[in-house]
């Protein structure tokens, strides 16, 4: 697992870790180096790793400071390469050579932000079998994305969405995805409609980093609470219906738009997102002829 902590654009402190319990006293060494990004030819740096004592509750870590780091977005989808090495006593070494992303995302209000501006994602729903360059202008939606799709992602700039059942939702799940920051939004889509995460929360907290974890909701009913431990809610809207009157009421997290129709072609996927921007932009303007403060924060195309 990378856990981004303090940065800026001179200066990153990275933290990794295993994804699966380790003995006490196992060390984690080796060295990110990097950046790489497709296409470009820039001389690569090498950062070594250094090994922390246990930390309460985390297990090994070790820590590396870059200097000058790139970090990814779908506009500059800056890669860094992972060697590394686990031993412990009584193993055998593990060594995994793997690439990385430095993935600066968060909310502020009702919006989603990304590398330091505000980012709006637009996704379609990725069609089988479909190489997800056809996304270049447009993110996509998927269910189980597997590395190879994940890792293409990654060296293209293309945003995911990645579907899941909350059965799925544990920290080693979310640790997988969040491991390539193109995986930059989970969505929980099952009817179960969890209030809240429970005893796993810390451990979702930890595995998830950047990565924003929304709850998929009805838009054809009134506007429920955000359960606990949400970032955001993906609001399904079957066909060309629009939401619920309820909904003009502004929700205190993010709101991303969601209608559900049939699997689209590529050029017409952006497109797609832009006619549902247009529509939800007039009905908010609708009510009593006002012009109401009301801003989704991004929007859904598509069924898987």
């Amino acid at each position: 697992m990378l856990t981004l902590g303090r940065c800026d654009e001179m200066r990153a402190e990275v933290y990794l870790s295993p994804s699966a319990p380790t003995p006490h006293g196992a060390r984690l060494e080796g060295l990110l180096i990097g950046p790489y990004r497709r296409q470009d030819l820039t001389l690569p740096m090498e950062a070594r790793l250094e090994p922390m004592t246990d930390l309460p509750g985390r297990g090994v870590v070790s820590r590396v400071v870059l200097t000058e780091p790139a970090f990814w977005s779908p506009e500059s989808p800056n890669l860094y390469r992972a060697a590394i090495r686990l031993e412990a006593a009584g193993m055998s070494p593990t060594t995994v050579d793997t690439g990385v992303g430095l993935r600066r995302l968060g909310v502020r209000g009702r919006s989603f932000w990304l590398d330091g501006r505000r980012w709006v994602p637009r996704a379609a729903a990725l069609r089988g079998g479909a190489d997800v360059a056809w996304a270049a202008e447009t993110g996509i939606v998927a269910t189980a994305p597997g590395d190879d799709l994940l890792s293409r992602a990654d060296e293209l700039g293309v945003a995911v969405v990645t579907l899941v059942e909350s059965s799925e939702l544990t920290g080693p799940r979310l640790a997988a995805l969040s491991r390539h920051p193109a995986a930059l939004m989970v969505i929980v889509v099952d009817g179960g409609r969890p209030d809240s995460l429970g005893g796993v929360a810390g451990e979702i907290r930890r595995a998830k980093g950047t990565m924003q974890i929304g709850i998929a909701v009805d838009a054809g009913l009134p506007v429920p609470a955000v359960p606990e431990g949400f970032d955001f809610m993906a609001v399904r809207l079957a066909a060309d219906r629009l939401p619920h009157e309820s909904w003009r009421r502004l929700p205190e997290c993010p709101l991303v738009a969601w209608r559900h129709a049939l699997a689209l072609e590529p050029p017409s996927a952006r497109a797609a997102c832009t006619t549902l921007q247009r529509d939800l932009a007039a009905w908010a303007a609708a009510a009593d002829g006002a012009h109401p403060v009301w801003d989704w924060a991004g929007y859904l195309v598509g069924t898987v």
